[in-house]
């Protein structure tokens, strides 16, 4: 059996070209993630203030729908402060965080979801937020 569903985000689109600006490729990836997942609701970037609301539409975009395949192009940086890099770490943590929310309230009609990370060698991706939360990721490869 295959994925019902994929959804393609390349970290590209999220990075800087000379000065890392964090706020302006939160509001990159925020538009992306709202467009790609069919929220109902924008959100307006992936920063610490709005991880709630994106959590809970991304609770909402995992529902109705089949399992689901998120791949994220481009996401092997070896430099985890960079902005790109910064904003695949805050999505997988957040999708972590949504799908287990989710599953701890048995929200039903909830897909199965599965994340790639496109080029990424690294044996654990580092979550940095805004708020100064900090986590590692365990990151497996097949």
């Amino acid at each position: 059996m295959g994925f019902t569903n994929i959804i393609l985000l390349d970290a590209n689109r999220w990075r800087s070209e000379g000065e890392a600006d964090l706020l302006t490729s939160a509001a990159a990836a925020a538009a992306d993630v709202f467009y790609c997942f069919g929220m109902k609701e924008a959100i307006p970037s992936l920063s610490a203030s709005h991880r709630q609301q994106l959590r809970d539409q991304l609770v909402c975009s995992f529902c109705g729908r089949g399992d689901l395949l998120v791949i994220l192009q481009n996401a092997g940086l070896p430099d985890e402060s960079e902005p790109g890099m910064v904003m695949v770490g805050r999505l997988v943590d957040a999708i972590e965080s949504a799908y287990n929310e989710a599953s701890e309230r048995m929200v039903e009609d909830m897909a199965g979801v599965s994340v790639v990370l496109e080029s990424c060698s690294l044996p654990v991706l580092s979550v940095s937020w805004d708020d100064e939360r900090q986590r590692k990721i365990e990151v497996t490869s097949a």
